[in-house]
């Protein structure tokens, strides 16, 4: 399978998405090898909320994709809180991106997203555990 790579390191805000991007990129890499997958290319944005919609990595990503600039199957990720913030925003962007043919994949989830049915509600369950864990790191930074 094709698939670009997509990193992110959060600020003081998000402790949870302290994993430097190094490691995410070698954990990434390290599966897609170990699983035949074809790395088209990778985007990085570092210190950036997840929130955060002017990150220029997702949207170099996504204009790449929506323009034709690169072919991939899938988006890869370590968690789908590296991508999205909350269920919404999941559900919105999923949906743009499999109108161009590319699923979500989330290798610290062992669920890509897929148009098979459990798969997506698995993926939006994990979503969802991602939002509620935001909020508990929130909560605790207060």
């Amino acid at each position: 399978m094709k698939v670009a790579l997509y990193a992110r390191t959060g600020k003081q805000a998000e402790p949870f998405c302290a994993m430097p991007i190094k490691n995410q990129l070698r954990k990434l890499r390290d599966y897609c090898k170990s699983h035949g997958h074809e790395i088209i290319k990778q985007y990085v944005d570092e210190n950036a909320l997840v929130t955060d919609m002017t990150r220029p990595g997702f949207w170099t990503m996504t204009d790449d994709i929506q323009e034709g600039a690169i072919e991939v199957e899938a988006v890869m990720v370590v968690t789908t809180s590296m991508l999205f913030g909350d269920k919404n925003t999941y559900m919105n962007w999923s949906y743009l991106l499999k109108e161009n043919g590319v699923r979500i994949f989330a290798i610290a989830q062992h669920c890509d997203e897929s148009n098979d049915f459990a798969n997506e509600f698995m993926q939006s369950l994990f979503v969802i555990f991602d939002d509620h864990e935001r909020r508990i790191a929130e909560f605790v930074q207060r």
